[in-house]
């Protein structure tokens, strides 16, 4: 029984490979802080905004994760 399974999970996986780009975004059960506009953030610091979760990726304060910037990268839903 168990060699089937993988087997079948063998076969999906290649139809899903041949098929083409798959985009899957784990959830997370927990949200992080907020975003506030008063407090200084460090690189990889991540906040909630707009129900999404938002990753520094440098040094900022007061520019919102939802600004066209480089200084926020998306990091999915929360």
């Amino acid at each position: 029984m168990t060699a089937r399974r993988g087997l079948l999970a063998s076969i999906v996986t290649v139809a899903v490979i041949a098929g083409g780009l798959v985009v899957w975004q784990q959830v997370r059960s927990t949200c992080p802080d907020a975003y506030s506009a008063a407090v200084t953030y460090l690189p990889d610091d991540e906040v909630a905004f707009n129900g999404r979760v938002w990753r520094a990726t440098r040094s900022t304060i007061s520019e919102n994760p939802s600004s066209r910037g480089t200084t926020w990268a998306d990091a999915g839903t929360c």
